[in-house]
Protein backbone atom coordinates (compact mmCIF):
# COMPACT_ATOMS: atom_id res chain seq x y z
CA UNK A 1 0.00 0.00 0.00
CA UNK A 2 1.32 3.40 -0.88
CA UNK A 3 1.76 6.30 1.70
CA UNK A 4 0.08 9.16 1.52
CA UNK A 5 2.78 11.73 2.51
CA UNK A 6 3.30 13.98 -0.29
CA UNK A 7 7.19 12.88 -1.10
CA UNK A 8 6.07 9.65 -1.28
CA UNK A 9 3.29 10.00 -3.72
CA UNK A 10 5.29 12.53 -5.45
CA UNK A 11 8.50 9.09 -5.99
CA UNK A 12 6.02 6.70 -6.68
CA UNK A 13 4.30 8.74 -9.38
CA UNK A 14 7.69 9.77 -11.00
CA UNK A 15 8.98 6.49 -10.19
CA UNK A 16 5.39 4.86 -12.31
CA UNK A 17 5.53 7.50 -15.19
CA UNK A 18 9.23 6.66 -15.98
CA UNK A 19 8.22 3.48 -16.03
CA UNK A 20 5.69 3.73 -18.64
CA UNK A 21 7.46 5.94 -20.45
CA UNK A 22 10.18 3.54 -20.90
CA UNK A 23 7.98 0.48 -22.15
CA UNK A 24 5.78 3.16 -24.05
CA UNK A 25 2.58 2.64 -22.35
CA UNK A 26 0.19 4.89 -21.37
CA UNK A 27 -0.29 5.30 -17.76
CA UNK A 28 -3.51 5.05 -15.75
CA UNK A 29 -4.29 6.14 -12.26
CA UNK A 30 -6.42 5.08 -9.41
CA UNK A 31 -7.05 5.79 -5.72
CA UNK A 32 -9.38 2.32 -5.10
CA UNK A 33 -11.11 -0.51 -6.63
CA UNK A 34 -14.23 -2.64 -6.74
CA UNK A 35 -11.96 -5.35 -5.76
CA UNK A 36 -10.26 -3.75 -2.81
CA UNK A 37 -11.91 -1.95 0.30
CA UNK A 38 -11.48 1.78 -0.37
CA UNK A 39 -8.40 3.57 1.30
CA UNK A 40 -9.43 5.59 4.44
CA UNK A 41 -6.12 6.92 5.82
CA UNK A 42 -6.67 10.23 3.58
CA UNK A 43 -10.80 10.41 5.00
CA UNK A 44 -11.86 13.92 4.18
CA UNK A 45 -9.13 14.47 1.65
CA UNK A 46 -11.03 12.25 -1.02
CA UNK A 47 -11.48 15.11 -3.41
CA UNK A 48 -7.54 16.50 -3.32
CA UNK A 49 -6.76 13.16 -4.23
CA UNK A 50 -9.28 12.65 -7.34
CA UNK A 51 -7.87 16.27 -8.79
CA UNK A 52 -4.05 15.22 -8.16
CA UNK A 53 -5.56 12.05 -10.30
CA UNK A 54 -7.28 14.61 -13.03
CA UNK A 55 -3.90 16.37 -13.29
CA UNK A 56 -1.21 13.70 -13.79
CA UNK A 57 -0.39 12.56 -17.38
CA UNK A 58 -2.51 9.35 -18.01
CA UNK A 59 -6.06 7.97 -17.75
CA UNK A 60 -7.46 8.75 -14.21
CA UNK A 61 -10.07 6.31 -12.57
CA UNK A 62 -12.42 7.40 -9.69
CA UNK A 63 -14.86 5.14 -8.20
CA UNK A 64 -17.88 6.10 -7.10
CA UNK A 65 -17.27 8.45 -3.72
CA UNK A 66 -13.66 8.52 -3.73
CA UNK A 67 -14.41 12.13 -4.68
CA UNK A 68 -16.10 12.78 -1.80
CA UNK A 69 -14.17 10.65 0.98
CA UNK A 70 -16.62 8.08 1.43
CA UNK A 71 -15.55 5.52 3.52
CA UNK A 72 -16.68 2.04 3.56
CA UNK A 73 -19.56 0.98 4.98
CA UNK A 74 -21.22 -2.83 5.85
CA UNK A 75 -23.70 -3.87 2.99
CA UNK A 76 -26.42 -5.92 4.55
CA UNK A 77 -26.24 -9.39 2.06
CA UNK A 78 -29.44 -8.79 1.49
CA UNK A 79 -28.78 -5.54 -0.18
CA UNK A 80 -25.82 -7.21 -2.25
CA UNK A 81 -27.33 -8.48 -5.59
Amino acid sequence: MLSFEPQAIAADVDAYDRVCADTDVWPNWCVSNHDNARPTPFGGAGARMAMLLLTLRGTPFVYYGDELGVANVELPPKRAK
